[in-house]
C-alpha cells in the first residue's frame, strides 16, 4: 500500500475521468493497492479521500494499467 496526494493536473484524465475530477477535491489523498498475478497480471485499486476529512470520495480498479472499474460516493451524505 502506497498513499499520495494528487492535484487534479497530476491525474491521467485515462485513469480517472475529467468529469469525476471536477467533483473531487483538489488535491484528492489515493491510497493504492497492488496485486501482481503470478501469470504477471497486475491488479491495482486507488481509494480516494477528502485529504482532510479523510472521507472515502472515489474508488478506481485497473488491470494492467488500464480501467476497469470507478465509483464515485456521494459526498453529501454524512
Amino acid at each position: 500500500m502506497e498513499s499520495y496526494l494528487f492535484e487534479h493536473s497530476d491525474i491521467d484524465p485515462s485513469i480517472v475521468p475529467s468529469e469525476h475530477l471536477l467533483l473531487l477535491p483538489n488535491p484528492v489523498q489515493f491510497d493504492t493497492f497492488v496485486y501482481v498475478e503470478e501469470g504477471g497480471r497486475e491488479w491495482m485499486a486507488g481509494m480516494g479521500y477528502d485529504p482532510i476529512t479523510y472521507r472515502l470520495v472515489y474508488e478506481v480498479w485497473l488491470c494492467d494499467g488500464r480501467t476497469i472499474a470507478y465509483e464515485l460516493y456521494d459526498q453529501t451524505k454524512s
